[in-house]
């Protein structure tokens, strides 16, 4: 197992497989939609020029197949109740028989 960040939007290639394991993961579900992987696009290729939110997508591959993903995302805006700045992680998927590496991910997030 092998996890990398794509470090860029204009990572293209790194994209199209972080957008691979949503389709592989649903691709069965009668009613899913791909909406939230455009919605994905849209932010991440917008982090540079909005300077509100950065994004970190995360990838993990077994073997050359990208197997399950997500995103840390951090609102410079977006503070607790204490004033704390607060992050997230968005876009996490794994497929089936790949659980045991949705740790691996979650901690690299």
């Amino acid at each position: 197992m092998e996890i990398i960040q794509i470090k860029s939007p204009d990572d293209t290639r790194g994209i199209n497989q972080f957008l691979e394991v949503a389709n592989s993961v649903y691709r069965e579900d009668p009613v899913w939609v791909s909406e939230c992987e455009r919605a994905f696009t849209k932010l991440y290729t917008g982090t540079n020029k909005q300077n509100r939110y950065r994004m970190w997508p995360v990838l993990a591959f077994q073997g050359n197949i990208p197997v399950a993903r997500g995103v840390a995302i951090l609102d410079d805006k977006a503070v607790n109740e204490s004033g704390h700045r607060e992050g997230w992680i968005g876009f996490f998927e794994v497929l089936e028989e790949y659980q045991d590496v949705a740790q691996h991910v979650l901690k690299r997030c």
